[in-house]
């Protein structure tokens, strides 16, 4: 929650101070004998003495390289601790640009919060920067409330947490036209609602380390559009703590590729077109657990996991919604389907391993085994459209 000091704090000795929620100041902050780090909104109606905070100060929109717009001049690494803010009244944006790039010093920053007050809109906007000099935060930028980030052909990287809404909602960040964001663990919703990551376009891509959609908020969501691409290197989890509803990823004609899990533990997936990969799918909180399969490519599993789909939600899990085409691909290893895996018409069953749990192939659909290895069925098989067996893959019931 919001911390408001009307006394005296202070950090000595070396000790750090971290606020994640808003900060009022309205006494005394010392922290010249130690470290302070805000991860949201830091108001200063008081005395603060220690790191340089620089906030943008310019009621309307404006360059970032121009000192004049900030209350400490132009940004710099060398303004540790305090952090760069934009969460001034009125909307405005705030640009980078490639005359910005003739300034590479004010690029490189430790810290980056963007929100505004309730009725604006306060935007960060990485326009045509290009890739040569790219937006440099050292440790960690925080979308808050009404705060909205575009990189448009540019480059950001974010060496520490990526936060879309922390504890105040309708934050956004838009990934376009060849934009390209790098960040550690990232997380859509932390606290808060209504937050949201878009990527398309041919070559934008979002790179993290790891992605939570929802932690403890609502109604969150990441759209992966015509051509944009997002690699998770470790496990994606959409309503994280399970009681938290509405957070959803929406696949339509993008790529995402996720060299771990994807936990769906409140919330929904839904792939239209394009193509996911991943190795282990996991829907296990009942009706809560959803996974909506309408088209596209789904690539599910490796030799290096002992098991890929794991669906004990409640339901059946239908590949393809009867028109557009699309295909589950499974990798040599066990798949569990409580309640059944059924191949609608236009669509694909590719791939081997052992699959436990009922299959029903609809008329117009296909089975096709095409591995080389064994596909195993452990339970009842229905067959009312196609199946194959080719490069000498055995089937096993």
């Amino acid at each position: 929650g919001t911390v408001t000091n009307n006394g005296s704090m202070f950090a000595v000795n070396g000790t750090s101070i971290s606020f994640f929620g808003p900060v009022v100041n309205n006494g005394l902050l010392d922290v010249t004998n130690g470290n302070v780090q805000f991860f949201s909104t830091f108001q200063n109606n008081g005395t603060f003495l220690g790191p340089v905070t620089n906030s943008w100060t310019n009621s309307a929109s404006g360059k970032w390289e121009v000192g004049a717009n900030w209350s400490a001049g132009e940004p710099d690494i060398t303004q540790q601790g305090g952090g760069t803010f934009i969460t001034n009244a009125n909307s405005k944006t705030v640009a980078i640009d490639g005359i910005t790039t003739n300034s590479p010093n004010t690029l490189d920053i430790n810290h980056l919060t963007v929100s505004a007050p309730n009725g604006s809109t306060n935007t960060l906007f990485l326009n045509n920067a290009g890739s040569a000099v790219r937006l440099l935060v050292a440790s960690g930028l925080i979308l808050e409330a009404n705060g909205a980030i575009v990189v448009n052909q540019s480059v950001a990287e974010i060496d520490n947490d990526l936060v879309v809404g922390n504890v105040g909602g309708n934050s956004t960040l838009t990934i376009t036209n060849g934009g390209v964001v790098y960040a550690w663990d990232s997380v859509i919703g932390n606290s808060s609602s209504h937050n949201e990551v878009t990527v398309s376009g041919n070559s934008s891509a979002w790179n993290t380390d790891s992605l939570i959609v929802g932690d403890s908020g609502t109604s969150n969501q990441l759209t992966i559009a015509t051509n944009g691409t997002v690699d998770v290197y470790a496990p994606v989890y959409i309503g994280n703590a399970y009681t938290n509803a509405g957070n959803q990823i929406i696949i339509e004609g993008g790529s995402l590729s996720i060299s771990d899990t994807i936990d769906v533990r409140h919330g929904t997936f839904t792939l239209n077109s394009g193509t996911v990969t991943l190795n282990s799918l996991f829907l296990t909180n009942g009706l809560n657990s959803v996974f909506v399969f309408n088209g596209g490519f789904l690539n599910c599993g490796n030799q290096y996991t002992p098991v890929g789909a794991v669906v004990t939600n409640g339901q059946a899990f239908f590949v393809g919604d009867g028109a557009d085409g699309a295909t589950f691909h499974l990798a040599q290893v066990n798949h569990f389907f409580a309640n059944g895996l059924e191949i609608r018409s236009n669509a694909f069953l590719t791939g081997c391993g052992t699959i436990n749990g009922d299959v029903t192939v609809d008329p117009g659909g296909t089975l096709l085994a095409d591995c080389g290895g064994m596909l195993t069925f452990t339970g009842v098989f229905t067959n009312n459209g196609t199946m194959r067996a080719i490069q000498g893959t055995t089937l096993e019931a």
